[in-house]
């Protein structure tokens, strides 16, 4: 008994302290890499603008409308993609890419190789700027889809009734725990 007393006197506190240390750190890590990330999206959209105002680039091309409307637009509401532009990632499907590049990509990717090479800077800017975003919220997205599948794996265990299984409180339940984690 006195064993327990010590442990839980003098080595818990410790290490809820460390625990919320470390919370503490990797929160400001995050913040940090994501305003890092800002930087780089409001870095291309002011390139991509003083271009357009020099007239290097039209406005209705389709190299305007990547680097700085939709770029604008992702700028305009990053608090709520939140940290590391995670929801962007978190709602796309990467793998799930057909084989088949769209009109509007094949239009752009003719318009980069037709263009100065200013203008392929910046382009490679944004690139770099959205490949760093998707790395790092790429562990993320990794743990939700094990959540999933694991989730997936566990509703099919006999050991709960199918009943229970296939009630709504049931998947509120999954739903909630997969939230939490």
């Amino acid at each position: 008994m006195n064993i327990l007393i010590f442990f839980t006197i003098w080595l818990v506190p410790p290490l809820l302290v460390l625990y919320v240390m470390l919370r503490s750190a990797y929160v400001l890590m995050l913040r940090s890499r994501h305003y890092s990330i800002l930087y780089s999206f409001c870095q291309v959209r002011d390139e991509i603008a003083l271009k357009a105002a020099k007239g290097h680039i039209s406005e209705d091309s389709n190299i305007f409308r990547l680097c700085y409307q939709k770029n604008a637009a992702i700028i305009h509401e990053h608090e709520e993609h939140g940290w590391c532009y995670l929801n962007i990632f978190r709602n796309s499907r990467p793998f799930s890419v057909s084989g088949q590049p769209s009109n509007f990509v094949e239009a752009l990717m003719d318009e980069i190789r037709l263009s100065d090479d200013g203008t392929k800077k910046v382009v490679s800017l944004y690139a770099r700027t959205v490949f760093y975003a998707m790395l790092l919220a790429m562990p993320v997205i990794l743990k939700d889809a094990l959540v999933m599948k694991l989730t997936r794996v566990c509703s099919r265990i006999p050991i709960i009734s199918r009943e229970w299984r296939t009630s709504a409180q049931f998947g509120l339940n999954i739903a909630q725990a997969a939230a939490s984690a």
